[in-house]
């Protein structure tokens, strides 16, 4: 999850500080954006790697609810508004 979120945002986490982040960002995910969760649970496999899921979210987030990513995590504000 740290890889991906460093790929997907720049973003240097430790392993508890990524676990949250995935937990905060599918949990929006969840509550505001059905479909997406549909597709998020369908993709979720028990032979995917962390990263892979993380992965997953961070496109679902910086594709479809950019605003919210910088929201929930101010340090990518400015890739949201890129």
């Amino acid at each position: 999850m740290e890889t991906a979120a460093y790929e997907y945002l720049n973003l240097a986490l430790g392993k508890k500080q990524a676990l949250d982040l995935y937990y905060r960002l599918t949990g929006f995910i969840r509550e505001h954006d059905p479909a997406s969760f549909r597709k998020f649970m369908a993709y979720r496999d028990s032979t995917l790697k962390d990263d892979a899921l993380m992965g997953f979210v961070l496109q679902l987030m910086l594709t479809r609810h950019r605003d919210m990513l910088a929201q929930l995590v101010p340090a990518t504000r400015t890739i949201a508004s890129a």
